[in-house]
């Protein structure tokens, strides 16, 4: 979907203001994707620590 978004972004010229909510729909994901590692990497370091305590 992030290859989609930049494909239709490179479609536009630099001055279009679609080329720019595009570029902030891009950001959007990659800042939801972002958070949502986060929160799983701090979920794996809960678990195995509860894990190397028992």
């Amino acid at each position: 979907m992030k290859e989609t978004i930049l494909e239709e972004m490179r479609k536009f010229e630099h001055d279009d203001d679609r080329r720019y909510q595009l570029l902030l729909r891009y950001l959007r994901i990659v800042n939801a994707e972002n958070k949502q590692r986060g929160f799983f990497k701090k979920l794996k370091r809960k678990w195995w620590g509860r894990m190397k305590k028992s």
